[in-house]
């Protein structure tokens, strides 16, 4: 393979190491959101979603490079299996086979975690609701929204309108 060659396959590399790089930094974002999933602590959760929502801007904006320069390499591949297929250069074939396992790995790993964590975004949401419905069962109230008009109190408890 000739030099002028080699500089976008080169390039397409290091493309797919940060992809690697910025998934696994995703992956490590879902665990902490479990965690915060699990103490119930809205903060963190906010912080995590805001990193995260940075970091899937950068990845996508690594995919559209990468495709460019998959384009450039070998314009008739539609696939990545094909463009891996063509690739004569035993080295650069391995290399590229194993960056594309990493990234099958980690992306079947977020989607796990990201469903472990919906799974216990609806545990909680069901035990809000649940704890709702009991405090209205035991003190005659009901849960109002902050942008519903104000209700005179019929004295007794009364439930925080800020808790949901």
């Amino acid at each position: 393979m000739d030099t002028v060659m080699t500089k976008p396959w080169d390039e397409a590399l290091s493309i797919l190491q940060e992809e690697v790089s910025l998934l696994d930094r995703v992956l490590q974002l879902e665990e902490k959101k479990y965690q915060a999933l699990k103490d119930v602590n809205l903060e963190e959760l906010m912080t995590i979603n805001d990193r995260e929502e940075i970091l899937l801007q950068e990845i996508h904006l690594k995919e559209e490079k990468r495709q460019h320069l998959f384009q450039q390499i070998h314009p008739s591949a539609p696939d990545f299996h094909t463009f891996l297929s063509s690739i004569d250069n035993e080295e650069y074939h391995h290399t590229f086979q194993n960056i594309y396992i990493q990234l099958a790995e980690l992306r079947d790993r977020i989607k796990m975690q990201s469903e472990e964590n919906k799974h216990l975004i609806q545990l909680n949401s069901e035990i809000i609701s649940m704890t709702l419905g009991l405090f209205q069962k035991t003190h005659g109230e009901t849960y109002q929204s902050p942008q519903a008009p104000a209700k005179p109190s019929g004295g007794g408890s009364f439930l925080v309108n800020h808790v949901v």
